[in-house]
């Protein structure tokens, strides 16, 4: 929190009229477990979500002061016994933040959380100290409404930092003018007793507006949120009987390139045991600007692509992309792989790329366990080429026709995943770890540490999955600007998303990753 206020030193919010760049409301873990499932009780109180819970807030502690490294004296404290408290107080308790941002590129924020009495006290303690050893201005005592707390001005007194106690809420904000960024919520509290209202059956809420968002953006993710030209996206967060619903409402200022042909089933290469499914249409526009892929020979690039896993194995995963001839692509294939990548692999110890021209098909031979392969495949009247890690369980028995009923025959549908969260969780976890061994340094930088203590990824994802069944997510195309992504799960994650969540809580440098802001202006120091 003092944190984020140091860092806008010098970029502040002029006025509340200003654009809005995000708003979030967020119930608190307390709300979420206490009106949640009883299996959300059951899984809190396990003594691995507790160690996560530990090091996610030592996480969170350290980075206010890495955010500001380059800004602070080197000598500076990081205030990591201070920052730790406030963090868990507000993963509990219901809290709210705006940020906010002007044509010329000025921004601040504002955040309320609500709290006892004696904890609002060991926040207004807590950052004050922090703020005075971080070089701001003393504090001067001030009213504004029914809110009366201090406010610290920086060394050039043109942003403070203003914190407020009103009711049961703390309110704190950083800007040029910190008391009009509050106002509205002040107001709120006299009237109603709390700053924003707290919709039923609503655990989280984000609004979030890419184009104000943009002057925000660090500049190596510039060119996504240009692509991202939509106007404002919401999302909400929150029970359903056992499950926990997500709903993502994406509005574009223009329409994205997007067109629905009749579905290509692989009906027939799909095969139980499943514990995932997955179908995406309109993909072409997207994957013909994949750097990655454009070695491939495609020609016109498939708009459909489909994905399924086996739970008979951790490597049984499949996919398939209707194509109109697939002998000749599958062989372009190899002569692409045969003159691009086979000498490379070799030289790495990385296995061989070999064309098995009498059966048609592509294999990756000389990995640890995996066996990648593509051929041509062939379903009733439709043609896939077919890819997969490794064989196909001997089993004769279809998909169910349930499955096909979820996407066939709905023009508006973009993308639909169905999985067994818990079982597929195993998968996901096992193919990440062969892909940490075999993958060459410069693709994947984090490689395993076998020396190290057990990982959050070994102790509470193995402890959750028992937790875990279908997770379903669907994608529809609303309107031509107006796009609308649905979550149905037990966690509302999955598995691969778990996966790679809790392997960024384990890294160190989480949820900075080494990113700092830059240093201040020759102005500022002066200043």
């Amino acid at each position: 929190m003092a944190g984020m206020a140091a860092a806008c030193g010098g970029a502040g919010a002029e006025s509340r009229g200003d654009a809005l760049v995000a708003r979030l409301y967020f119930a608190g873990s307390d709300a979420v477990v206490g009106g949640g499932a009883r299996w959300w009780k059951e899984m809190a109180a396990m003594p691995a979500s507790g160690e996560l819970r530990a090091v996610l807030a030592e996480r969170m502690a350290r980075a206010p002061r890495e955010l500001l490294r380059r800004r602070l004296d080197a000598g500076a404290p990081d205030h990591e016994a201070i920052f730790k408290p406030l963090w868990q107080d507000w993963w509990r308790s219901e809290s709210a933040v705006e940020i906010r941002c002007n044509a010329a590129g000025r921004w601040g924020w504002a955040m309320a959380v609500r709290l006892s009495s004696a904890r609002g006290e060991d926040w207004s303690d807590g950052l004050r100290k922090v703020l005075g050893s971080w070089g701001m201005n003393p504090a001067d005592e001030c009213r504004q409404g029914q809110g009366r707390g201090w406010e610290m001005r920086g060394r050039d007194g043109s942003e403070g930092f203003r914190f407020l106690r009103a009711g049961e809420w703390c309110l704190m904000g950083w800007s040029a003018d910190p008391a009009s960024l509050m106002a509205p919520w002040l107001s709120a509290v006299e009237r109603e007793g709390r700053p924003v209202q707290a919709d039923r059956g609503i655990w989280l809420k984000l609004d979030w507006n890419w184009a104000a968002a943009r002057s925000l953006w660090p500049s190596g993710l510039g060119k996504a949120s240009g692509q991202a030209s939509g106007s404002l996206w919401r999302l909400t967060v929150g029970p359903e009987k056992e499950n926990v619903r997500a709903r993502l409402e994406m509005n574009w200022q223009e329409a994205p390139e997007w067109s629905w042909a009749p579905w290509q089933l692989p009906t027939n290469l799909v095969r139980e045991p499943l514990i995932s499914f997955t179908a995406a249409q309109g993909v072409g526009s997207w994957l013909k600007e994949c750097d990655f892929l454009k070695r491939l020979p495609w020609n016109p690039w498939p708009d459909q692509v489909f994905f399924w896993a086996q739970g008979a194995a951790p490597f049984q995963v499949f996919g398939a992309i209707p194509t109109r001839s697939t002998t000749n692509v599958v062989r372009r294939m190899a002569e692409a792989s045969l003159s691009g990548w086979a000498s490379n692999l070799t030289q790495r110890g990385l296995g061989k790329v070999q064309w098995v021209t009498n059966e048609t098909i592509l294999v990756w031979t000389g990995l640890p366990v995996l066996v990648p392969y593509a051929c041509a495949a062939v379903d009733g009247s439709d043609r896939f080429v077919q890819f997969g890690l490794f064989a196909s369980a001997p089993n004769t028995n279809p998909a169910p026709t349930e499955l096909w009923s979820q996407v066939a025959g709905r023009s508006n549908q973009v993308f639909y995943s169905w999985e067994i969260t818990g079982e597929r969780l195993l998968q996901v976890k096992v193919l990440g770890q062969i892909l940490r061994i075999a993958a060459p340094p410069e693709t994947i930088p984090i490689r395993p540490d076998l020396n190290r203590p057990a990982t959050l990824e070994q102790t509470w994802l193995d402890a959750v999955a028992r937790f875990l069944g279908n997770t379903v997510t669907e994608i529809t195309r609303e309107t031509p600007t107006r796009y609308l992504l649905s979550r149905r799960g037990h966690l509302g994650l999955t598995a691969t998303e778990l996966v790679l969540l809790v392997n960024a809580i384990d890294d160190p440098r989480f949820p900075l990753f080494g990113y700092a802001l830059p240093p201040a202006s020759a102005d500022a120091r002066r200043r």
